[in-house]
């Protein structure tokens, strides 16, 4: 039973059942290892904390080594610094990912402006000049990505990949380069990303931070000219071809007695998947007849002719 008891000696009601007596529990709400700022999140803030702490040799920020199971952990404090705090923040970090990260977190943009470049290679950002760590999350939302970090043990980064639902998260201290690489391999013609960045100072200040959409084109690996479609047409075809470079372009469409009917293309284009339609006019803007049609691309490295028919 309750062994609570008020000032004057009696029995308290433990369990709020209206009689003295009963048991009684309380609970309470204690903080997430690794939460150093104390935000209910474990992100790039909390790491630009502990990098402070390493230098400073500030041990109230000693989270290592550790007993029992993630998050449950109870801290062993050796008032230093080594691979058990960096483990315990580590474990601490993939289990709130795990639990808690299905989406970006969108942030309003504020702080200095960052150098930002991507393509189908992947992302790179630069860090502002007073930033010690930055963050990074990314959100496919067509197409499937497959992401790779090159960490170098020299610094601290974690990160977090969710393939199911393509959710990447990305935290690092600051390296030689000041830059973050994101390699990234797209897998189809092209996919539209949401991305999330964040760069703080070593009291884990926000400098910088933005959400954005970016749509990344992947690159062919090869010349093609695809068969038009569709075909027969009349009057209108769409022919798409694949550039795996970039080069000047020529695509011209021949009559059956090989003299041109009309000059589609005839420029320097970048690497990437093209489309040009067709609406059966001659260079001179009038409609040609019906009948059996080529059209050809011809550049530096590749020619290649396909046969199309346009009915009346």
């Amino acid at each position: 039973g309750s062994g609570l008891t008020s000032a004057f000696g009696y029995k308290m009601d433990g369990d709020g059942d209206g009689a003295a007596g009963g048991d009684s529990s309380l609970q309470y709400n204690s903080l997430m290892l690794a939460d150093f700022d104390t935000s209910n999140t474990i992100d790039v803030s909390d790491l630009a904390i502990m990098l402070t702490a390493l230098e400073t040799k500030d041990y109230y920020y000693d989270i290592g080594p550790v007993l029992n199971t993630v998050p449950h952990f109870l801290v062993q404090p050796d008032s230093k610094f080594d691979i058990e705090d960096v483990m315990s923040f580590a474990m601490m970090w993939n289990w709130y990912n795990e639990t808690n990260s299905s989406s970006i977190d969108r942030w309003i943009s504020s702080g200095d402006l960052v150098n930002l470049e991507f393509d189908h290679n992947g992302i790179v950002i630069e860090f502002p000049p007073a930033a010690v760590a930055g963050q990074v999350q990314i959100l496919g939302i067509n197409g499937r990505l497959e992401y790779g970090i090159n960490i170098d043990d020299q610094y601290l980064a974690f990160d977090y990949f969710n393939e199911e639902t393509q959710f990447f998260n990305y935290i690092t201290e600051r390296n030689k380069d000041g830059v973050i690489e994101i390699p990234i391999k797209i897998k189809g013609k092209s996919t539209d990303l949401d991305m999330s960045y964040k760069f703080v100072d070593q009291d884990g200040n926000v400098i910088s931070q933005a959400t954005q959409s970016i749509k990344i084109e992947n690159i062919p690996e090869q010349f093609k000219l695809h068969q038009n479609y569709p075909n027969p047409f009349n009057p209108v075809t769409t022919i798409n071809y694949d550039l795996p470079q970039q080069t000047h372009v020529n695509l011209m469409i021949y009559d059956i007695l090989g003299r041109e009917v009309v000059k589609l293309v005839s420029e320097e284009m970048p690497a990437g998947y093209k489309t040009i339609i067709w609406d059966s006019r001659n260079n001179y803007g009038d409609p040609v007849s019906a009948g059996i049609y080529f059209y050809q691309i011809q550049t530096k490295d590749f020619v290649k002719t396909r046969k199309m028919v346009l009915l009346k």
